[in-house]
């Protein structure tokens, strides 16, 4: 496949623009889009403060936090 570093002129900048945007602050959707998986309630959440925080701090159990 071509990547966006291989792509010269890209005829819709504001679509690429506005679909960046959404992906990085709906990064739970993304993850479960890009990579054909199902995430739990606490992991979309946990995601989804990636995409939008500046700092995040997670503190999870012991075990939950090893446990993808």
């Amino acid at each position: 496949g071509m990547t966006i570093t291989q792509i010269r002129d890209i005829r819709n900048v504001k679509l690429w623009a506005r679909q960046i945007f959404f992906w990085r602050t709906h990064l739970d959707i993304f993850i479960e889009s890009y990579f054909k998986i199902k995430l739990k309630d606490t992991q979309r959440v946990v995601a989804r403060e990636f995409g939008n925080a500046d700092t995040l701090m997670v503190v999870k159990s012991r075990g939950y936090g090893k446990t993808w």
